[in-house]
């Protein structure tokens, strides 16, 4: 029988927790230091250009305590189809709308997210 040591990096990569969805969190965006902003569940999200991307399904977040690493982006399509927003992408956050730094057009460069 063989053990590993605990403190190893494959060790730690086989009890991390998986990414959790939540409705909301709390990101910093560029420059550091500045406020966090908060981003919901339903909030509309609109690419460079001003069109339309989807709404905000949800806030995926790693590690406790909880860090949001990307948006879950409902996209409106005849069948739902769920893409990861990194955070580099997000441009701002208004009152009630999320910006990207992406034009509409590149929603399907967008990694698609799949459930476990």
């Amino acid at each position: 029988m063989t053990t590993s040591d605990p403190a190893s990096p494959a060790a730690s990569a086989q009890t991390a927790a998986p990414p959790k969805l939540r409705v909301s969190g709390w990101l910093v965006l560029a420059p550091p230091g500045a406020a966090p902003v908060e981003v919901r569940r339903a909030m509309p999200v609109v690419g460079s250009d001003g069109g339309p991307m989807g709404i905000v399904a949800a806030v995926v977040t790693e590690a406790a305590p909880p860090t949001v690493t990307h948006l879950l982006l409902g996209c409106p399509c005849p069948v739902p189809e769920y893409r990861l927003v990194p955070l580099a992408l997000i441009e701002r956050v208004g009152a009630e709308t999320v910006h990207l730094r992406i034009p509409s057009s590149a929603l399907c460069q967008l990694s698609r997210h799949t459930s476990a």
